[in-house]
């Protein structure tokens, strides 16, 4: 998708088009969305041609609705250009959203033919979610853009949950399962990743720091790989498969892995750490009453009283040349 935004502000630029002679084509790079009031708060940032840099500008424009299909118009309302909110990678929910519910913001995206079902959508710890756009990003690039790329790093690092809107709204619509947001928070002038936020329902009732995060992501499969950590060292695991399974009123998660150990020892030790993450995270989102994992819809009952055990088998993983890495 950056390559299509890419691509479009490259024709602009051949074109020799400027903001005032763009025309209808303006792409988002990403959203922020608070509440005051009854009203949606948006913001978009927008990638403009710059003919004296490859690196497009950017700039800000805002709207307020009591619906998020008006507050998309409204924000494009009264400029010369339309709005290409099919371009945009991100879009992040502040705790005005998140604290009073997030379900009709996510019917309405969900149901607008303007917003992509697949854009990622994050949750904004501690911050105003406009605030985002006054932040630097590395090359001077759109905040959209590089928050962007960083997410879609950590997702193929399974360091975060991919959690398209399209993931979200089917959580909030299936009984049993309760969603999850990667969040973001600011450090000076920077955005950074910073665990994620979890729900009770539509409700964020709860966070998990990175560490606990990238478990999470273990236990939800998310990528083709996912890194623990031991006492701060860096665990790498593949070939990762997940079972989940409920009898005689006990729910078991079977996790098996590949490490990359080079001892039994090592390869014991990266089962025991793993089985107690797994395990204490399990009891974070009991704490928080977010059954991200589905264990209510499998056992039928409420699942916070549901017991639940974690069993993990690791194997030393292969190097090409034969022979344990």
């Amino acid at each position: 998708m950056r390559r299509a935004g890419a691509a479009l502000l490259l024709c602009l630029l051949l074109c020799g088009c400027s903001w005032k002679d763009a025309g209808d084509l303006s792409a988002v790079t990403a959203g922020t969305i608070s509440r005051e009031g009854q009203q949606y708060q948006l913001t978009a940032e927008l990638a403009l041609p710059d003919a004296d840099t490859a690196v497009p500008a950017s700039k800000q424009v805002s709207g307020a609705a009591q619906t998020m299909e008006q507050a998309i118009d409204d924000t494009g309302a009264g400029l010369d250009v339309q709005l290409y909110w099919s371009h945009a990678r991100v879009l992040f929910l502040d705790d005005t959203v998140l604290s009073g519910g997030i379900g009709s913001c996510v019917q309405e995206l969900h149901a607008d033919s303007a917003v992509r079902p697949s854009v990622r959508v994050c949750a904004v710890r501690e911050s105003r979610a406009a605030d985002i756009f006054a932040c630097q990003s590395i090359g001077g690039e759109p905040v959209g853009f590089s928050v962007g790329d960083s997410l879609s790093y950590a997702i193929q690092q399974s360091q975060v949950p991919d959690v398209p809107l399209y993931r979200v709204y089917n959580a909030l619509e299936t009984q049993g399962i309760d969603p999850v947001l990667p969040a973001v928070s600011l450090a000076g002038k920077q955005v950074q990743l910073d665990g994620c936020a979890l729900f009770s329902g539509e409700t964020c009732s709860g966070w998990l720091n990175r560490e606990q995060t990238a478990v999470l992501s273990l236990l939800l499969h998310s990528g083709e790989q996912a890194v623990l950590y031991d006492d701060g060292e860096p665990l790498v695991l593949r070939a990762i498969r997940v079972r989940r399974s409920v009898a005689e009123d006990t729910c078991e998660i079977q996790v098996s892995a590949d490490a990359a150990c080079k001892t039994d020892e090592q390869v014991r030790r990266a089962a025991r750490v793993a089985q107690e993450q797994c395990t204490r995270v399990i009891e974070r989102l009991k704490q928080a009453d977010c059954d991200a994992l589905g264990i209510g819809r499998l056992s039928g009952q409420a699942w916070r009283t549901v017991p639940v055990t974690v069993s993990v088998t690791m194997h030393a993983a292969q190097s090409t040349e034969g022979g344990n890495q």
